[in-house]
């Protein structure tokens, strides 16, 4: 597959609470109307997702000297949540690939996804240049009886998010909450949609 420059960055899934108890926090961003000159200065990804329910999340930037200050930067940006080194784990690689009038897919997004946890809620602080709202939704002992909005949700987000929340492939107990490392996700997309055409998922050992 044609690789070229492909962006880094990160998702991160904040969660709170344990067992059936377990939230996670969703923030959404504002629809999109062409003619608002308020939003018009917003870059192409950053209107990803929008009138949509997300993690935060961005990526990378040249000024980050390790990847979890870029990972902290970026859940400070969004959601104004200090959370110390150790509240944080990775437990995921999403590749993403676009593929224009039958050319190979080309990998143009790599974010790294981690999980941070918080003994309680904290005060969050979202950034309306990219957010509207935030809201802790109940994560359920299976996907069925959550109270995330699955259907409000970009399809590949929902896809791989089910799958780290609720893993259908059962861990030996060596291994913690998650099988092997983490979850490996590829998502394809035709053109400029974001409904992907296609998201695989493995659970895989990474570093």
């Amino acid at each position: 597959m044609n690789i070229m420059n492909p962006i880094t960055g990160n998702i991160i899934i904040v969660t709170t609470g344990f067992g059936d108890e377990r939230e996670i926090l969703l923030l959404h961003k504002p629809g999109w109307n062409e003619k608002d000159e308020e939003r018009k200065h917003l870059g192409k990804r950053m209107r990803i997702g929008i009138g949509k329910w997300g993690m935060p999340g961005g990526g990378d930037e040249p000024g980050d000297p390790n990847k979890l200050y870029g990972v902290k930067r970026e859940l400070l940006q969004e959601t104004g949540l200090q959370l110390p080194d150790n509240a944080f784990r990775k437990v995921g690689v999403l590749e993403g690939y676009r593929q224009y009038n039958g050319e190979a897919p080309k990998l143009i997004w790599v974010p790294e996804i981690y999980l941070a946890r918080t003994d309680q809620k904290m005060p969050v602080r979202i950034n309306p240049d990219e957010h509207d709202e935030y809201r802790w939704f109940r994560i359920g002992g299976d996907p069925m009886r959550s109270e995330i909005p699955w259907g409000q949700m970009i399809q590949s987000d929902r896809d791989w998010l089910a799958e780290l929340l609720h893993p259908t492939c059962k861990p030996r107990e060596s291994e913690g909450a998650y099988p092997a490392n983490g979850l490996s996700v590829q998502v394809y997309f035709k053109g400029d949609t974001e409904e992907p055409l296609n998201c695989v998922k493995q659970w895989a050992s990474f570093h």
